[in-house]
């Protein structure tokens, strides 16, 4: 299984470097240790992820997210979509 690590914010602020990112994110894990927060506009982002990277087949796998970024994916129901770990 591949991790792939998410380097600073998830946020509608931080968007335009994560997109420019995105190709080099590969993987079925993304590690959000070096995640310090995520917003609605992140959570967009990790759903795209989601598509690129598994195309159906399985669920993205979250892992070292903090408190802030579960409750997020909680409060928008991307926990039945993601695997958080």
């Amino acid at each position: 299984m591949s991790t792939a690590v998410i380097e600073g914010e998830l946020s509608l602020g931080s968007m335009s470097l994560q997109l420019g990112n995105l190709p080099k994110l590969q993987g079925t894990r993304i590690d959000m240790s070096r995640c310090p927060r995520i917003d609605s506009a992140g959570a967009a982002f990790l759903l795209e992820l989601a598509r690129r990277n598994t195309q159906g087949a399985q669920k993205l796998e979250i892992v070292n997210a903090n408190e802030q970024a579960r409750g997020l994916l909680r409060f928008f129901e991307l926990d039945e979509v993601f695997a958080i770990v």
